[in-house]
């Protein structure tokens, strides 16, 4: 997260995240399933500003970026069109939709960290400018939830810890916590505990389809491995005194069941193996797929390649610095 404040307003950059590995050890008691992930801010960001108000209320605008949208939504939808779709493709803009403002995470998370500070009067104005895509498996609803947290902790003077930010983080979403601190991190449980790991400085193109998946469907699809692999064959640790033959592979157990609900998840495999892209998966639970890339300049030519075949929204991004919890990059502080 890079965190601002000026003239009373605190601006939060929110990252998205790609899932370079992710696991599923087992469903637990409580309806979730465990995870182990290792997962990794990237360069696509959604632009958050919020400041106090006069009174309780907490009032959210929430747009899509200027000219953004548009770049996309031709192409997009005229491929999504002459493309075959299956019953459980969710239909949507070529970004996601957007949930209205009292559904949405943000005012959610919002809610909660008023309630943790045990006061009912503290209100504030937020306006969410969107790039990340919805419904793609790039964590933008946990970051902008995250963001405005870390937001209205500054802008209520509340001076909350960075454990009593997570407690509030962890009640709204399952990766939430990741992004307090960003970077690079392994993540297990729901998501929420998180284990920060050498960054690497990697180059990613990353294409989101012109339809989203329900995260709940794929799970429906998955068969839980009874020999689940282990994160270490992609960090590159050694294993009963050897290397595993699977260093640095990325693996996403959900991709399979994914690939099962829509047919997008193998066109955009085979479009990357067609442009010479040699590692690539899905994210999360999909329908976002994304690339390795050998530089940022590669990255950008796959993404040309993908968005003339129109292939949906195409990023090129690199991973993304942490900056923990430090809640000011700027010397001037939010208005009391």
């Amino acid at each position: 997260m890079y965190v601002s404040a000026h003239q009373g307003w605190v601006t939060v950059e929110a990252p998205a995240k790609l899932n370079l590995f992710l696991e599923v050890l087992g469903k637990r008691p409580d309806g979730f399933h465990e995870l182990e992930t290792l997962m990794t801010s990237v360069s696509i960001f959604d632009t958050l500003r919020l400041r106090r108000s006069s009174d309780a209320s907490i009032s959210l605008r929430c747009h899509w970026a200027t000219g953004y949208l548009a770049r996309e939504t031709a192409a997009t939808n005229a491929q999504a069109a002459s493309s075959t779709t299956t019953a459980n493709d969710l239909p949507s803009s070529p970004f996601g939709d957007l949930p209205p403002p009292e559904k949405n995470i943000v005012t959610k998370a919002l809610v909660k960290l008023r309630e943790l500070a045990g006061n009912e009067q503290l209100g504030c104005e937020v306006h969410l400018t969107k790039r990340i895509a919805s419904v793609a498996g790039l964590g933008g609803a946990s970051s902008d939830a995250v963001a405005a947290i870390l937001a209205a902790n500054i802008a209520w003077n509340l001076h909350f810890s960075s454990a009593e930010l997570a407690e509030v983080a962890a009640a709204v979403g399952s990766d939430t916590v990741f992004f307090l601190a960003g970077g690079r991190a392994i993540c297990r449980g729901r998501g929420e505990r998180v284990t920060p790991v050498k960054r690497a400085c990697q180059q990613f193109v990353v294409a989101r389809p012109p339809v989203g998946l329900s995260t709940p469907r794929v799970f429906s699809k998955l068969k839980i491995p009874q020999n689940p692999l282990d994160i270490a064959t992609y960090l590159g640790e050694k294993t009963s005194g050897e290397k595993t033959s699977r260093d640095g592979r990325l693996h996403n157990r959900l991709e399979q069941p994914a690939r099962e609900l829509t047919p997008w998840i193998g066109e955009l495999s085979s479009a990357l193996d067609r442009a010479g892209v040699a590692q690539h998966q899905m994210t999360g639970s999909g329908s976002s797929y994304f690339g390795l890339a050998r530089s940022a300049r590669h990255a950008r030519r796959i993404a040309a390649v993908l968005r003339a075949r129109q292939m949906g929204l195409v990023y090129s991004a690199t991973s993304a610095t942490a900056s923990g919890f430090s809640p000011l990059t700027t010397t001037e502080t939010a208005q009391q």
